[in-house]
């Protein structure tokens, strides 16, 4: 049996997330995570989404489904001051295999796109990202990538595009599928 990973696509429903020049976040989630299955079907791995389609799942159910799975992606994009531009890679606290997780994935990703590093997910909130801190919790492998600002103009546009989607996360796949294969 082909090892598992558990794609997150950040909020849904009635959850928007951020919304930066009319775009919700939640449907640039939904489009990206879909593409990231697909390229990391064609790899081998089984790939199971937390949701289908524009669906509330409530945050602490997300990491839930990944228990006994191998590997928790969570797929996000980020708002902040409209200059703001790069993806970042999120992992829990002291969790030392989500911070290897998050490191392969930062190296990866930052060869097609600008970086704005790998993060510990307590430097913003006191007890973490509940669905990094339940994976660590539970020993599976997690991270969260915001894959760009959605508030910058110019890197929304950019994000919009399938060229873009594609690239992004084949680029992703590959670093996971390395990071999977002990690195």
């Amino acid at each position: 049996m082909s090892e598992c990973i558990v794609i997150d696509p950040g909020h849904g429903g009635t959850d928007p997330g951020a919304v930066g020049f009319g775009v919700q976040e939640k449907d640039l989630t939904w489009k990206y995570s879909l593409s990231l299955k697909w390229f990391l079907e064609k790899l081998g791995y089984q790939v199971i989404l937390t949701r289908w389609g524009d669906v509330f799942v409530p945050l602490g159910v997300r990491p839930q489904i990944a228990k006994g799975k191998d590997a928790f992606v969570s797929i996000h994009f980020n708002a902040g001051d409209e200059r703001a531009r790069g993806l970042e890679i999120w992992f829990h606290d002291d969790d030392i295999k989500g911070k290897k997780f998050a490191e392969m994935v930062e190296s990866g990703m930052r060869k097609v796109a600008t970086s704005r590093g790998v993060k510990r997910d307590t430097a913003r909130y006191r007890t973490g990202f509940c669905v990094l801190r339940l994976c660590s919790q539970w020993g599976i492998p997690a991270i969260l990538v915001e894959v760009g600002f959605i508030t910058n103009y110019e890197e929304n546009k950019i994000l919009q595009t399938d060229s873009e989607r594609q690239r992004l996360m084949q680029t992703l796949a590959s670093a996971i599928d390395k990071f999977m294969k002990g690195g």
